[in-house]
């Protein structure tokens, strides 16, 4: 099975991969800063359900799995060298890649809410991909999260 990384693993489709993967066998590491609990914090919504924190996510996720899920609050779009770190140490055969803003309507609510949708998604892209290529790793990056193949 592969080791792989999931940016954006905190989120409404990063969260279902994670788990997925894990239970196909897969040695799963999640990344997310956790911005879209700010966010819905900053705009006084939530979701219709309650969406435990990550350490309770993991910990559940073990109780009913009996697998493991790591997790690194990284800002991949601002700390390029955490990035790059995590990567050499975790040495992923495959990154799945969901670590974006969603641009509507937050980025709509002022010129700064713009900026800084458009900051994370291009800088946390780019980051990713000269970490990559820094790191000198053989990794399939996937922005679909979809057919997922590896022998380790």
């Amino acid at each position: 099975m592969a080791r792989i990384v999931v940016l954006g693993g905190d989120g409404f489709c990063g969260w279902p991969t994670a788990l997925k993967l894990s239970a196909e066998g897969h040695q799963v590491a999640i990344i997310d800063n956790l911005s879209r609990r700010r966010i819905d914090a900053e705009l006084g919504v939530e979701s219709l359900t309650p969406i435990a924190d990550m350490p309770e996510r993991i910990a559940a996720w073990k109780r009913v799995s009996g697998k493991t899920l790591a997790f690194a609050n990284i800002d991949i779009a601002h700390d390029y060298e955490g990035l790059r770190d995590y990567l050499a140490d975790f040495a992923p055969q495959t990154i799945v890649h969901f670590a974006e803003q969603r641009a509507a309507p937050y980025s709509m609510k002022s010129s700064w809410h713009k900026r800084y949708t458009v900051d994370n998604n291009v800088n946390a892209t780019h980051n990713l991909l000269a970490a990559v290529v820094e790191s000198g790793l053989d990794v399939h990056v996937d922005d679909q999260g979809i057919s997922i193949q590896g022998n380790g």
